[in-house]
């Protein structure tokens, strides 16, 4: 059975406006996969076959939390000196 929309017939095809549904489907299926791929625990076996958790869930929250700095220093000369990762004063 064809249908007609807008002069244009449609016959056992999807109509465009159907196809919207399809691609928001699409999109957040892959959002979803992406998220659950990020938040699953790395886990690790030994090799007596037990697994350790070597970092735990994420949750979602943890995706908007501010990261914090290894090395509170701004890298500011005195600071470079003290870790030893600065140049040379001699």
């Amino acid at each position: 059975m064809a249908i007609l929309e807008n002069g244009i017939f449609y016959e056992n095809e999807i109509k465009p406006t159907n196809m919207k549904y399809l691609i928001l489907a699409a999109t957040l299926t892959t959002l979803w996969m992406a998220y659950e791929i990020w938040r699953a625990p790395l886990m690790e076996e030994t090799d007596d076959g037990r697994l350790i958790t070597k970092r735990p869930t994420r949750k979602l929250s943890d995706l908007f939390k501010k990261k914090e700095t290894r090395n509170p220093s701004s890298g500011s000369f005195s600071d470079l000196e003290k870790y030893g990762r600065g140049r040379s004063k001699y």
